[in-house]
């Protein structure tokens, strides 16, 4: 009889052997038959179906939508090959073995320690399961990215073992192959990265092999805010070595080598220091009051579990905001924001960070850790950084007054508290609450201006926050603001008009509408300003979050009942209907909800849907 074949990674496709498709009609239909099809041989029910892949429909309706995807199917399947699908009153289900699917074959062969059953598996493995399959089904998308998740891992532990044997047994070329593709899956598996480089030496091609070690420095500091490991710098250290000693001249550990041997990668571990470079870079110097004194109360033993929570949830704070951990202690960090890597928001990246420190400590089933409140300082200067050399060793070199004076601001600082030099304040504007201090200070730095942070202030606009009343005179871009003027002039007699200013990151865009802002603001009108921020790219509701905050009168020091009060408040006024609103935008307020309203018993669909629309309403106010 003739076989189907159901491709499941990558692209869906679903063809005989003969390679004619079968015709599809929906991507429901598709997604029903890969879910059948991935749980082959086992019954589901029709309810259960119907709420997977229709969620936003009432029961019956999605019901009906589940067999009129079930008719579909069959009239694909033709009925030479009906009996593969089984459907009964209650339950579907797709009969095992009557498609070949490359997802349940990839499953068994990765299960193999055998290492050419290994190849085959990852040969299998064509992309992810479902590419680029987007159902926007809430419970199905959440099905998908956890399986999707389950294979990758799978994929990875294959490539990782065979890539470990080739390295091992000298297949370079092959090799070179399988740690680029385990690569293009995690990027972020340094062993892999240091694989590639000794195989890029074993051919030769240096500077690829040094390439590479950019890479993986390049994406350890972006995603996880760390260097690269110390053998990880002694392979690229001695791979520069190789790669500047003149042809013909071998080290002592290559001579030694028995003739036809590979001189060994990792042997020698010379010092090649990276040189000293000014930069402008932002340090935060933490403390955490109070773990000295705990540390007594605990055996060493029981001290150990206290300082690695401390430090996993401290680290991925700062990780979270582009920090690098330079030194932790156990009861201090210090932080650098803009090195290795310079950013335009480095400064800000470090408050934001402190004030995550602050105000969410390591949650540890201990009573006597709730003692602990992390006290920070924050201060930014041009530094000279680099490595010098130190015998056998390479130590970092970091002058200039951003160390000493964070560490310094960090001593006067109240636990719980953060307090900012007078470089980082000039930086970060108006971004942020303060209330001013005189710090004294130790050494050269006396009685020095300082602010410690309060809180986030509500801004409506992120340009005029950084600039004050600094704004520079318009100039130019006289052009482009006639023609919002005439725009302008068009939407005043009651013709309708979107119009989108786009250029480069600072060309610009938000002083021409700052302009623009000034020229009307005589004339009748409603401006309403929704800011995006590039520290909350996960959250697209974040510009309608800060503006219901902004309307309402949200201050930082707020109670989760104080605004609770303004939000009933702002929402009474605007002649909405509490007992479904206040619940919908609490959530997203992160204010908890009191009992007096009634629990949401909305699908998550449902209640996406039902927010968008008080937030679409929420446009005619006058906010």
């Amino acid at each position: 009889m003739e076989r189907l074949y159901l491709r499941l990674f990558g692209t869906f496709q679903f063809e005989n052997e003969g390679g004619r498709a079968f015709f599809l009609p929906t991507k429901k239909t598709k997604a029903l038959l890969a879910y059948l099809a991935y749980y082959a041989g086992q019954p589901h029910e029709r309810a259960k179906l119907a709420a997977l892949l229709w969620e936003d429909s009432g029961e019956m309706q999605a019901r009906e939508s589940l067999r009129q995807s079930l008719s579909l199917l069959r009239k694909a399947l033709s009925p030479r090959h009906a009996y593969a699908l089984i459907a009964r009153t209650d339950t579907v289900e797709l009969k095992s073995g009557a498609l070949l699917v490359d997802a349940i074959e990839f499953e068994r062969l990765v299960a193999s320690a055998e290492i050419a059953t290994l190849g085959q598996a990852v040969q299998l493995y064509q992309g992810k399961f479902l590419e680029g399959f987007d159902l926007r089904a809430s419970e199905f998308d959440g099905w998908l990215s956890s399986v999707r998740q389950q294979l990758n891992e799978k994929a990875t532990g294959a490539l990782s073992k065979l890539l470990s044997h080739d390295v091992g047994a000298g297949n370079v070329e092959r090799g070179i192959t399988i740690a680029t593709r385990l690569l293009s899956l995690d990027p972020l598996q340094e062993s892999a990265h240091r694989s590639l480089m000794k195989l890029y030496s074993m051919q030769g091609r240096y500077a690829a092999a040094l390439a590479q070690y950019r890479l993986c420095s390049d994406v350890l500091s972006k995603e996880l805010g760390v260097e690269p490991e110390a053998s990880t710098k002694a392979l690229y250290r001695e791979i520069r070595e190789q790669r500047n000693r003149p042809h013909g001249q071998e080290t002592n550990a290559a001579q030694r080598q028995p003739q036809g041997q590979t001189p060994r990668i990792g042997a020698v571990k010379p010092v090649y220091p990276e040189a000293l470079e000014r930069r402008q870079i932002t340090i935060l110097a933490c403390d955490l009051f109070g773990l000295d004194a705990l540390s007594a109360q605990f055996d060493p033993e029981e001290l150990q579990p206290v300082l690695a929570a401390f430090k996993h949830s401290y680290g991925e704070i700062v990780s979270n905001f582009g920090g690098l951990i330079r030194e932790f202690s156990g009861s201090s960090m210090t932080v650098y924001f803009g090195y290795p890597h310079a950013h335009e928001h480095g400064a800000e990246q470090a408050v934001r960070a402190a004030l995550a420190l602050i105000n969410a400590p390591p949650q540890l089933d201990i009573d006597r850790t709730r003692q602990v409140r992390a006290r920070v300082g924050i201060a930014t200067s041009n530094v000279v950084i680099g490595d010098l050399p130190d015998g056998g060793q390479s130590t970092q070199a970091l002058v200039g007054e951003a160390p000493k004076l964070a560490t310094l601001l960090q001593s006067v600082a109240a636990p719980g508290t953060v307090v900012i030099a007078e470089g980082t304040h000039a930086l970060v504007g108006d971004l942020f609450e303060y209330e001013p201090i005189d710090a004294t200070l130790s050494g050269s730095f006396g009685s020095a201006p300082a602010w410690r942070v309060v809180g986030e202030r509500n801004n409506a606009s992120r340009f005029d926050a950084l600039r004050g009343s600094g704004t520079a005179t318009f100039v130019g871009r006289r052009t482009e603001l006639e023609q919002l003027l005439d725009r302008w002039q068009r939407v005043s007699a009651s013709t309708g008009w979107i119009e989108l200013i786009g250029g480069d990151a600072g060309i610009g865009k938000s002083r021409l509408a700052r302009a623009f802002q000034e020229k009307i603001a005589s004339d009748p009108h409603l401006w309403l300003h929704y800011q995006c921020s590039p520290f909350h790219t996960n959250s697209p509701l974040h510009p309608i979050i800060r503006q219901i905050e902004r309307a309402a009168g949200f201050a930082s020091q707020d109670t989760p009942d104080q605004k609770l009060g303004k939000l009933e408040a702002m929402l009474a006024t605007a002649a909405l209907d509490l007992a479904e609103t206040v619940p919908l935008f609490s959530g997203l307020l992160s204010i908890p909800m009191p009992q007096r309203y009634p629990a949401l018993t909305l699908n998550p669909a449902q209640q996406r849907r039902k927010t968008l629309n008080a937030f679409a309403g929420c446009l005619s106010w006058s906010w």
